[in-house]
């Protein structure tokens, strides 16, 4: 019995090996790089953006190159040059990364280029807040037999000539039944302050909502708010407690009666400064010691890049845990220098769903999330 565990254990650890090994050689023998726009470029808001990226391969053929927004695919390309025009993009701060496929179906992730679009307050964490060029990447929808509608506003002159016009049909019986909606991560130990111009065609109440983007939509912050007339409403603090990817911030306007107009919607975070809320590749972090980057991409299926930020030498331990606590995967676990590090993840034996990862250098502790869909 015993020969039998210690055969199955040096299966186990060769089959560890081989897959860390084999991933290591997938990177050294394909690369992929975003060439435009480059980190930190200010883009004139409303604009087309052309997104390129460069991908070589010593051996075989690379048969495609995906383009990610915020950890989500935005387009593909399979031919050289590999690039996408991103037509009228309202103003914000975007994160841009690229993967690249070869023939073999292995891929290789680039770092991500920060930049920004527009004229956007430092540390402003809503696209679009404006409600300029189009309706992305806010969405809309209506839920238990209510009826409303969302759309541009051009005569509004809340702050400007635009706004967001929600028409409000059939209101539901809560507040939720209707909502206004962009997907907005979180980490815990920041405050949030969220500000907003609006207008009713008659007194009534909304809400403002942080909560998880998806079942079972937990709610990290809820605040009702009179709305009397026109004014800027806020600031509203949110003392955030957890790291969430996924979260999404939302104007619940059902229950009650009276279309409503939005505009100017600001969320500050005062330790995103800009493109430097998250370390681009080869930087140092000034904030903490120990930083734990998003992966990319995510969502994820089977397999994704989990980076992280050492200042310095320290002992290292990252794990990927369930929503139980339970750890599914121990994938570092010693002694590195200073600098970024990154691991892959393959989940591709593990169950669709969200999974915690888990950094701890040096007696410090970092968490993330992650979704893995199959």
């Amino acid at each position: 019995m015993r020969s039998l565990l210690r055969i199955f254990v040096m299966v186990a650890l060769v089959a560890a090996v081989y897959g860390a090994a084999s991933v290591f050689a997938q990177e050294a023998n394909m690369t992929v790089r975003v060439t435009s726009p480059v980190n930190k470029e200010r883009v004139t808001e409303c604009s087309d953006i052309t997104l390129r990226a460069e991908a070589s391969i010593q051996t075989g053929t690379i048969r495609i190159v995906y383009f990610y927004q915020g950890g989500k695919s935005l387009a593909s390309d399979r031919t050289e040059p590999y690039e996408y025009v991103w037509k009228n993009v309202p103003r914000g701060l975007y994160e841009i990364t690229a993967r690249a496929v070869d023939s073999d179906n292995n891929e290789v992730f680039a770092d991500p280029v920060r930049f920004f679009v527009g004229d956007i307050q430092d540390g402003n964490l809503v696209k679009n807040g404006e409600f300029y060029c189009r309706t992305w990447p806010w969405s809309f929808s209506n839920y238990a037999g209510a009826i409303g509608s969302f759309m541009i506003d051009n005569t509004a002159w809340l702050s400007d000539s635009s706004a967001a016009y929600l028409q409000i049909d059939t209101p539901g019986e809560f507040d939720y039944n209707i909502q206004l909606y962009q997907d907005i991560p979180v980490d815990s130990g920041h405050t949030y302050t969220i500000s907003f111009l609006a207008d009713a065609l008659r007194d009534r109440q909304i809400a403002i909502v942080f909560q998880l983007g998806h079942d079972p939509w937990t709610t990290y912050f809820y605040q009702t708010i009179d709305i009397a007339g026109f004014d800027l409403y806020g600031p509203y603090e949110f003392i955030c407690t957890v790291n969430d990817p996924e979260a999404r911030f939302l104007f619940n306007v059902g229950q009650f009666t009276g279309d409503v107009l939005i505009d100017d919607v600001r969320i500050i975070d005062p330790l995103a400064t800009g493109v430097e809320s998250r370390p681009e590749a080869g930087t140092i972090s000034s904030i903490s010691d120990y930083v734990l980057l998003q992966n990319y991409p995510n969502p994820f299926n089977p397999r994704t890049k989990i980076s992280y930020i050492l200042n310095r030498e320290a002992r290292v331990r990252l794990s990927v845990m369930n929503l139980m606590g339970e750890e599914v995967a121990r994938l570092v676990e010693g002694h590195q220098p200073g600098g970024q590090h990154g691991v892959w993840f393959d989940g591709g034996s593990h169950a669709s769903g969200v999974y915690i990862i888990k950094l701890i250098a040096n007696g410090q502790v970092q968490t993330g999330k992650m979704l893995l869909l199959k």
